[in-house]
Formats: structure tokens, C-alpha cells, sequence
């Protein structure tokens, strides 16, 4: 604490106030206005003044916040107190609460931005999706007209007047996919229609996430062997190894050229393969093949 008179002369003074005032004026205070002074301009090698919170850090690391009042007695004497309050805890746990507010605003932002990236990812994978699903539609439709022109059949003409009204309806809304078992009939009605046998062989233990990738797989797979190569059977061998499942998809058509371009159903399924963390290799060598690897622990 430190006094002065109503003339600002100095009546009684503390030792610690004292130290205080020698700290921000390097000498002693002869007046309150020499006391006022050394508060706006405190010397800055002992004393750092935060202007944010009005408090004045010292270099023993203790923090003090002024207060000024005028006492007036019952005699009609005037006084002006000033009050120095260590508040060292106090500033500290501020500090450190805006220090930690700083980071919640950045980590708020880099929120905010991987929200953005989801959505847009989210967005690009529904429109990969159905892109798909209209080029596989597309060519099964045309696939399926040419055998019924070729057999001319009731039930072909049926077949194909189906799966062109789902073509159509595909262009023309946005169906729900199809998933589980609905795909894994979908890939044996195609297989029927098309006149394909699918020959499995190896392991038969795999998740549902693997038979639904390789379902969608095989329905592309499915048209191009018949496009492409006129085969009549597609052999599908899925065997493991210690950290990922391995999908070797062969049919018994015509041998194709070595140099296979990927058109938009290979492509969207390279992709679809590589965001689950997998692989997708095409081979011509001495026979057309598809080889899909797949980690056990995919990406979802």
C-alpha cells in the first residue's frame, strides 16, 4: 500500500510497495506524480506491462494489478491510497486459458475444413457410384439386345425390355444402390442372361464388405468377357494371404490384346478397389485377368 496526502505527498508506504516501486522506477517515488509516471512508462528491463489485462509482470515472475482510490476522512482530510494485488496464479491460469482457447479456434477451423473435405469426398463417391452403375446398365442393355436378336425368344425379349426400363429409370432419378444379397442376385441374373457360368473356387470365408466389392466387380467383369472376348464362363478364385484377401478373376473367351485400355467400368472400379486401400493389377499375358488385392483391415 502506499499513501499520499491530498498536496500528492507521500504519508506512508509498505516495504513491500517499496520493492514494487524501485522495480518500476528504478529509484525512489518522491510523489504521487513521479508514482503515475512510472506506471505508464515502467522500466521495460524490470517490468513487462500486458496491455490486454492493465497487469505489470515483474522478473521474479509475480504478477501485480493497481488500484487507485481517493479517501476522504470525517474531518475533511484528503487521501489517495494505492493498492498493489499479486494476481501471479490468476494471470498464469489466463494465459494459459487463452493459449488454450487459441487452439480450440484452430482446431475448430481445421474442423470446419475436414468437413468440408468429407462432404466433398462423400459427394465424389456417390456420383463415382452412379456413374458405374449407368455404364454397367448400360452395356449389360446393350449386351442383352444383341442376344435377343441373335435367340429371339419371349423370355429374352422380356429380359431385355426389363433391364432397359431400369437403365431409364437409372438416368432419370437416383435409385438407391444396390447392396448384399440384391447385388449378389443381380450378378446371377446377369450371368443367366448373358448366357455366362461363374465358376468359384478357393477360400469361401470372407467378409460381407469383400463379396459385395467383388459383386460389383463381377458385374463388370460379366459384360466384358461376353464384349470382349465372347466367353461363356468366368472363373473367380479368391484365396488369402497373411494381411490381405486376393481376388484372380479369368474367363475362357478369346485371347485379347496385351496392351487393354481401361474404360470407364474398370476405371471406377480401380477406384472403387484403391479407396478401400486395396490394389487392382490387369494382366493380358496369356490370358486375360483381373487381380484385386484387398486388406483385411480395409479402409471403410
Amino acid at each position: 500500500m502506499f499513501f499520499f496526502d491530498g498536496n500528492g505527498m507521500p504519508k506512508l508506504m509498505n516495504r513491500k510497495m517499496y520493492q514494487i516501486c524501485q522495480n518500476l522506477a528504478g529509484r525512489d517515488i518522491q510523489n504521487i506524480t513521479e508514482l503515475k509516471e512510472a506506471l505508464e512508462h515502467p522500466l521495460k528491463e524490470n517490468v513487462f506491462y500486458d496491455v490486454d489485462l492493465k497487469v505489470y509482470c515483474f522478473a521474479d515472475g509475480s504478477v501485480w494489478k493497481f488500484s487507485e482510490k481517493e479517501i476522504t476522512t470525517t474531518a475533511g482530510d484528503r487521501f489517495f491510497q494505492f493498492l498493489a494485488s499479486e494476481v501471479s496464479e490468476l494471470y498464469r491460469n489466463k494465459v494459459l486459458l487463452k493459449e488454450e482457447n487459441q487452439k480450440l479456434q484452430e482446431m475448430s477451423v481445421a474442423m470446419k475444413e475436414l468437413s468440408k473435405n468429407v462432404v466433398t469426398l462423400t459427394r465424389e463417391e456417390e456420383m463415382l457410384s452412379m456413374k458405374m452403375r449407368v455404364h454397367d446398365n448400360l452395356g449389360y442393355s446393350v449386351l442383352a439386345a444383341q442376344r435377343m436378336l441373335m435367340q429371339e425368344s419371349e423370355a429374352d425379349q422380356d429380359i431385355f425390355l426389363s433391364q432397359w426400363k431400369q437403365t431409364l429409370d437409372l438416368l432419370n432419378k437416383d435409385n438407391e444402390s444396390v447392396e448384399g444379397e440384391q447385388l449378389h442376385r443381380q450378378v446371377q441374373e446377369r450371368a443367366k442372361t448373358l448366357g455366362v457360368k461363374i465358376i468359384y473356387t478357393g477360400e469361401k470365408v470372407w467378409g460381407s464388405h469383400i463379396s459385395e466389392l467383388m459383386d460389383t466387380i463381377l458385374l463388370e467383369a460379366l459384360s466384358n468377357c461376353v464384349r470382349h472376348a465372347g466367353a461363356s464362363e468366368l472363373y473367380v478364385k479368391l484365396g488369402s494371404e497373411e494381411q490381405e484377401w486376393i481376388i484372380v478373376i479369368t474367363d475362357n473367351g478369346q485371347k485379347t490384346e496385351k496392351n487393354v485400355k481401361e474404360g470407364g467400368g474398370l476405371s471406377g472400379i480401380r477406384k472403387r478397389v484403391e479407396q478401400c486401400g486395396g490394389t487392382l493389377r490387369i494382366s493380358a499375358e496369356s490370358k486375360f485377368s483381373i487381380i484385386v488385392k484387398i486388406p483385411k483391415e480395409v479402409r471403410r
